[in-house]
């Protein structure tokens, strides 16, 4: 237990750690982690508060004794033989859902990305379509009588330096476009996994079924990620429209539709079957482009709640910018 890395949120709502036990022991023994404050390591469903833990329990603040009015009210009175509180919630349902710290996603950045690697390669295959059939085309060399009876090419400087820059300029230009298409499309592939980790980063407090490392990092696993991918798309849609039913201060979030995140990585799986990969390829970036939107507005309704919890928080001042 002493090298699980433990997580804890301040009174601001922010995520601290990693810490070790012995840390997190020390943190609660100073104040500083109270029995309310939220804690988690990796391997757990859910954030949970701190006096749900009993190797963290006996290091916390002793509580304030309530005021003698309270404490004689009826209502007031505590059963000692109450059932204790649900490991699994991470904060009351409909209370205030804990806003992480997270950069907003850029669905437009993506597409541009993409679109540009696209257009780009395109351009790059004509140029060398159009070189190669140009160099096919090209006049056959003259014949010309010799002296000795028979026939003899001839070809003119002109004709010669003509051939070999249709030869090997076109097809370089050609190469290199190609080239840059492809940096480009990886570039755009690697926005989608930054915004893939960000969703699932905004779930953590929630109880999310995977962590972002995990969601990013096995789809790189040949075989498995078949699998994997209906946990990474799927299950984060599901979990999504959970929180979001669940917390008062994410009523207004933009639900997502299950069943496209669903279909998204049927039709992934459906890429490695011959012939039938001929109708799932278009429909599988199609839906991709859909549900990395949802996701995007997902990670930027939760970056924009933030930012105005800030700003409305006492001290927070005006900002101007």
């Amino acid at each position: 237990m002493s090298e699980t890395q433990w997580f804890y949120t301040d009174s601001q709502q922010e995520q601290q750690g990693p810490f070790i036990l012995s840390q997190i022991h020390e943190l609660a023994s100073t104040g500083q982690i109270t029995a309310e404050t939220l804690l988690w390591y990796e391997g757990l469903e859910t954030w949970s508060p701190a006096n749900h833990f009993p190797d963290v329990a006996p290091h916390l603040p002793a509580p304030v004794a309530a005021a003698p009015v309270q404490a004689a009210a009826p209502a007031q009175a505590v059963n000692p033989y109450q059932a204790p509180l649900s490991m699994n919630a991470a904060a009351p349902v409909g209370g205030e859902y804990p806003l992480p710290a997270v950069k907003p996603a850029s669905f437009g950045k993506y597409m541009g990305f993409f679109i540009a690697s696209i257009v780009i390669m395109g351009i790059g295959f004509a140029i060398i379509a159009s070189s190669a059939s140009s160099a096919s085309s090209f006049p056959p060399p003259q014949l010309d009588e010799s002296s000795s009876g028979g026939f003899a090419e001839k070809m003119t400087l002109q004709d010669f330096e003509e051939s070999s820059e249709i030869d090997t300029t076109m097809p370089m230009i050609g190469g290199g476009l190609i080239v840059l298409g492809y940096i480009l499309n990886v570039v755009a592939a690697v926005l989608g996994l930054i915004y893939l980790y960000r969703a699932w980063f905004i779930l953590q407090p929630g109880g999310a079924k995977t962590t972002p490392g995990k969601a990013v990092g096995f789809l790189f696993i040949p075989l498995f990620n078949l699998y994997w991918i209906f946990v990474a798309y799927g299950n984060w849609a599901t979990d999504w429209n959970r929180i979001t039913s669940s917390y008062t201060n994410l009523a207004t979030a933009p639900k997502v539709s299950a069943g496209l995140f669903l279909a998204l990585p049927i039709s992934i799986v459906c890429m490695c079957v011959p012939l039938l990969n001929l109708l799932a390829i278009p429909v599988a970036i199609i839906l991709g482009f859909i549900c990395l939107s949802q996701m995007c507005k997902a990670v930027n309704f939760i970056a924009s709640a933030r930012k105005q919890q800030q700003m409305t928080q006492p001290g927070a001042g005006m900002q101007l910018y």
